[in-house]
C-alpha cells in the first residue's frame, strides 16, 4: 500500500516536471498516507524524500505485525492438531452455559 503510494507519488512527480523544494515533496508525500501511518511518521524527523519513504514502510509493516500479533493472540493452539482455534467470546461462554444449566433444571 505504502509501496503503490510511493510509485504513483514519483510518477507524478515525472509528469508534472516540477523542481520544489524537498521540505515541500515531503509534506506532499505525508499528506497522501493513511492517518495511522501519518501519526506515527510525523513523530520522527526526516532528512529526506528516501528517509520518509522508508520510515512510512516500516511504519505499515509495524501495524501489520501488531495486527497479525494481536490476531494471534486471541486464538488457542489445539494441542492435539496443534493448529490455530479461535476462543469463544465470553458472552458466548456464558449463553452456552446459561442453556445447559437450564437443559440440566429441566431434565
Amino acid at each position: 500500500m505504502v509501496e503503490e503510494h510511493i510509485r504513483e507519488f514519483e510518477q507524478l512527480k515525472m509528469r508534472v516536471g516540477s523542481n520544489e523544494e524537498p521540505e515541500l515533496k515531503i509534506a506532499r508525500f505525508i499528506e497522501g498516507l493513511s492517518p495511522n501511518i501519518i501519526s506515527k511518521v510525523y513523530l520522527y524527523p526526516y532528512p529526506s524524500f528516501d528517509y520518509v519513504c522508508n520510515l512510512a514502510i516500516k511504519v505499515t509493516e509495524q501495524l501489520q505485525d501488531k495486527k497479525s500479533f494481536f490476531h494471534t493472540s486471541l486464538t488457542k493452539v489445539h494441542p492435539l492438531t496443534m493448529t490455530l482455534k479461535p476462543q469463544p467470546h465470553k458472552s458466548r461462554l456464558l449463553i452456552r452455559k446459561r442453556k445447559l444449566l437450564v437443559i440440566h433444571l429441566r431434565g
